[in-house]
């Protein structure tokens, strides 16, 4: 379970991260869109016979930085992380390139490197990458500079203040990384202990308020981004029963137990599990397709199922089960949220009168493992 919250902390400090990248490249390419022009003016008045290989590498950066803005500002608009990680990565990739061939036409033209080393030095300094990222950058930088020093026999001086301009980025890069991560993770805990009164103390689940709070933010993701949302209602059967024959605090001992199982059958970082009550859960899903929510349904039901757990002496099963309402739209509004929460409210009560130990979505049973279940 521990393993779990701390995935989802971490997910949320790189959804953080990727905006914040996303961020900086929607304001650089706007700075870009007003300094290209007046470059590209400069260039055209220049006797370098390269100029019009730098004039055409600027018409290009103009045309994806003004790209860049829009399709950035629609990421950030939309939570879109997928995209907003392909911008950022696109807009260092693109302008690093050409950096490295304005600086081997100047190396044509007889100049030195520096000013094209500084500035793409500036831009590795734009997104705060993994260093994972950055082999990218140090792989492409010992390649280019062998290759400079043998095309053009260039000097040790300038080949060396090429690779301590590298090492300084490279230093500096994880430095702002590392510092953003530690930011973050202190955030996260300060909100995390804000939020204490929002967590399920038997568990260490989000309770139902603690729901209500994080499901605002997700559903607006999912709204805006036109995602799928599902919710699962997990229920343990006969739960009384189950506390009558083995006592109260052998009934705690065996919904955190129902908690564990559940933590390791959800793998995906954007799912959320909550605790309601006595033995009633909820995961609420974002995104997937129609029948995704059903599939993990039934691996929760039939994973507690083959657990074998001895059930209270009066209980119809001999071992512990759980029966699971599905509920799953693609929501276009804040309120969907209830309207599915009622819904698989109506399909768990549903999964109660089928003879427990099943799962119902619309209308439809599930149970590959009860002898009740009509498939």
């Amino acid at each position: 379970m521990g393993n779990l919250i701390g995935r989802q902390e971490e997910y949320k400090i790189r959804k953080k991260l990727v905006l914040e990248n996303v961020r900086r490249v929607f304001f650089t390419s706007l700075v870009c869109v007003v300094l290209i022009p007046i470059m590209m003016l400069i260039n055209k008045h220049s006797a370098s016979e390269f100029a019009p290989i730098a004039g055409g590498m600027m018409t290009v950066a103009e045309i994806f930085s003004v790209l860049t803005v829009g399709i950035s500002f629609f990421a950030m608009k939309n939570r879109d992380l997928k995209l907003a990680t392909l911008i950022y990565r696109s807009f260092w990739l693109i302008f690093e390139a050409m950096c490295f061939v304005l600086t081997y036409s100047d190396k044509v033209s007889g100049r030195g490197m520096t000013f094209y080393s500084i500035l793409a030095v500036a831009l590795f300094l734009i997104p705060i990458m993994h260093f994972s990222e950055q082999m990218y950058y140090i792989v492409l930088l010992a390649v280019y500079s062998v290759f400079l020093s043998l095309k053009f026999q260039t000097g040790l001086a300038e080949i060396f203040n090429m690779l301590v301009l590298a090492g300084m980025v490279i230093a500096m890069s994880r430095m702002l990384y590392a510092r953003f991560i530690e930011s973050m993770s202190m955030k996260e805990r300060e909100r995390e202990l804000k939020d204490n009164e929002a967590i399920d103390p038997m568990t260490g689940l989000l309770n139902r308020k603690g729901l209500e709070k994080h499901i605002d933010e997700e559903m607006r993701d999912c709204i805006r981004g036109r995602r799928r949302a599902s919710i699962l209602m997990i229920d343990i059967d006969e739960m009384s029963k189950y506390n009558d024959s083995f006592g109260v605090e052998h009934g705690d001992e065996c919904i955190r137990n129902v908690a564990e199982y559940i933590c390791q059958i959800i793998l995906r970082n954007t799912d959320t599990i909550c605790r309601l009550n006595g033995g009633r859960f909820i995961v609420f899903m974002e995104g997937g397709s129609d029948m995704e929510p059903v599939a993990l349904a039934e691996k929760i039901r039939s994973h507690i199922e083959r657990r074998r757990i001895p059930h209270g002496r009066r209980a119809s099963n001999p071992f512990l089960t759980v029966s699971i309402g599905v509920a799953s739209c693609i929501p276009r509004y804040e309120s969907s949220f209830t309207e599915m929460y009622d819904e698989a409210e109506d399909a768990l009560f549903e999964a109660k009168e089928r003879g427990r130990n099943v799962t119902v979505y619309d209308e439809q049973v599930y149970g590959n493992y009860s002898g009740k279940a009509a498939n």
